[in-house]
C-alpha cells in the first residue's frame, strides 16, 4: 500500500498513530517522510489503552491513523488525534468497514465511521475511497484479529479539527451602542413606530377603516332587548331567558297576587304565613315580611 492515497505537503509537521510491528511501521513512516520532505517531519506513537496527548507537544499540521491494521478507532485514539492537532489540522484515517451493520458490532459501516468523527468534535468529514490495492495478507490479518468471514473494506476518511483550540474561548460582543445609566422610567419596554417598521404595515388593520359612522353611535336600549315570540300574542319568557322578561313577568304576576288580596285577612289558606318565610308558600304574599303573631293586621305593599 502507498502513501500516495494522502495529500501531505511538503514542511508538513506529521503524527502517525501506529497500531502494528516497527517493520511495517517503520516503512510507512519513510514514505510519508517522502512527501513531507526535508523540512518536514514524521513522529510515530503506538496506539493502546494507555495513548494520550498528554506526553507528546501538540500541534501537528496532520495526523494519520490506520494504515497498519489492524487499527482501533476508538474514543481514546480519536481524543488523543484532536489534542495533537493544531487549529485546522488535518485527520487522515484508513478503516476497516462493512457494508452493512452485520458484524455484531465489530466493524463500523462509513456512515457510522462518519458519524463517529463528527461526534469526537472533527468537521468536514469526508469519505474519500474504498483502497484496494491493499495485498491478501493485511485482508487476512484483519479478519483473523477481528474474527470476521465476509469481505471487509478498507475506507479512507478526511476530516479537520475546529480552526480554535479545544477549550477555547471567545467574549462575546456585546451591543456597546445601547445608552447606559439609564432611569427606571427609560428603561420601560416600549414599541415605537420605527420598530413597526421592522415588521411590516402588510398584517396591521387601520382601526378607521374597518368602523364606520353606525358603529360609532350609542345604542338605543330597547333595541338591545330581544322579541320573544309573536308581539301581538300574549309575552310569554323563553326558556332561560336573558332579557329579563322572564322577571318582568314574574313581577306582574306578583302584583296580581296583591291585588287580589284583602290587607285585612288575617287567615291564610295554609295558615303558616305568619310563621315566616321558612313556613311560607312559594307564591306567598308575605314573602319577604318579617313574622307576625296570629290575627295580627299585617299591610301588604
Amino acid at each position: 500500500m502507498s502513501a500516495d492515497i494522502l495529500t501531505l505537503s511538503e514542511g508538513e509537521n506529521v503524527v502517525f498513530l501506529s497500531s502494528s510491528g516497527e517493520k511495517l511501521s517503520s516503512k510507512l513512516i519513510e514514505e510519508f517522510s517522502h512527501k513531507v520532505g526535508s523540512s518536514g517531519k514524521v513522529t510515530a506513537l503506538p496506539i493502546n489503552s494507555e495513548t494520550s496527548a498528554n506526553k507528546v507537544a501538540p500541534g501537528y499540521d496532520s495526523c494519520i491513523i490506520g494504515f497498519d491494521f489492524p487499527s482501533s478507532v476508538s474514543e481514546n485514539v480519536l481524543s488523543c488525534a484532536l489534542q495533537l492537532l493544531k487549529p485546522g489540522g488535518n485527520l487522515w484515517i484508513l478503516e476497516p468497514t462493512a457494508d452493512v451493520d452485520n458484524e455484531n458490532g465489530r466493524l463500523l459501516t462509513k456512515d457510522q465511521l462518519q458519524s463517529k468523527l463528527k461526534l469526537n468534535g472533527f468537521v468536514n468529514v469526508e469519505f474519500k475511497e474504498n483502497v484496494k490495492d491493499l495485498n491478501l495478507e493485511i485482508q487476512d490479518r484483519v479478519k483473523q484479529k477481528l474474527n470476521i468471514k465476509n469481505a471487509v473494506n478498507f475506507s479512507l476518511f478526511s476530516s479537520r479539527k475546529p480552526n480554535y483550540e479545544v477549550g477555547a474561548s471567545a467574549p462575546l460582543k456585546l451591543n456597546s451602542s445601547a445608552p447606559k445609566n439609564l432611569t427606571p422610567a427609560q428603561q420601560v419596554w416600549t414599541l415605537s413606530a420605527d420598530d413597526l417598521d421592522d415588521y411590516g404595515d402588510d398584517d396591521l388593520l387601520d382601526s378607521d377603516e374597518v368602523l364606520d359612522e353606525a358603529d360609532l353611535l350609542k345604542p338605543d336600549p330597547d333595541s338591545l332587548r330581544a322579541t320573544c315570540g309573536d308581539a301581538s300574542a300574549k309575552k310569554k319568557a323563553c326558556k332561560n331567558c336573558t332579557c329579563g322578561l322572564a322577571e318582568e313577568l314574574a313581577t306582574e304576576k306578583m302584583q296580581k297576587e296583591l291585588e287580589g288580596i284583602d290587607p285585612g285577612q288575617k287567615k291564610s289558606s295554609c295558615g303558616s304565613c305568619y310563621l315566616g318565610d321558612a313556613f311560607r308558600c312559594a307564591g306567598c304574599p308575605y314573602r319577604g315580611l318579617p313574622a307576625f303573631k296570629p290575627g295580627e293586621n299585617v299591610p301588604l305593599q
